[in-house]
């Protein structure tokens, strides 16, 4: 799924399923994200959201830590 590219212009805004699929979680996770105002969404209308692959790609930037020892069950 490359929903990631370089050029805006060839990005498109995905949808919570599309996202949480991308990112390997349950969408009933990213809800709860998006409901504690902890992922950026563009609300289109009462009922339609979508998210822009930018700010994906931020999340994923800014939630980035160094593993320190064998302990990756944090």
């Amino acid at each position: 799924m490359a929903v990631l590219l370089s050029k805006p212009a060839d990005a498109r805004l995905l949808t919570i399923a599309e996202t949480a699929k991308f990112l390997r979680i349950g969408q009933r996770t990213l809800e709860g994200m998006i409901a504690n105002g902890r992922f950026p969404v563009i609300r289109l209308s009462k009922g339609l959201i979508r998210i822009d692959p930018r700010d994906i790609r931020l999340f994923v930037d800014s939630h980035k830590k160094p593993l320190l020892g064998d302990n990756i069950h944090e």
